[in-house]
């Protein structure tokens, strides 16, 4: 038997089926797309993998400045 969260998790689910449909009508394009042309699709992945680091790297660093800082101010 289901409990009432799993019941309700499903409920919402349910209520949004459109959105399901759309990522995977959106997700069968894209499928195609990169069977047809694997170059392009694999340099445009290259590159989301390359911006997803570098803005990586940017808030990583700025979460141990800030850090750095408040280390500072309550251990000094």
């Amino acid at each position: 038997m289901l409990s009432d969260p799993v019941i309700g998790i499903v409920a919402e689910a349910s209520r949004y089926w459109w959105l399901h449909l759309i990522r995977g009508v959106a997700a069968l394009i894209f499928g195609v797309i990169a069977l047809a042309y694997p170059g392009i699709t694999l340099v445009f992945l290259a590159a989301l993998v390359a911006v997803w680091a570098l803005i990586l790297a940017f808030t990583e660093i700025a979460q141990a400045w800030r850090l750095h800082q408040i280390h500072r101010r309550f251990h000094t």
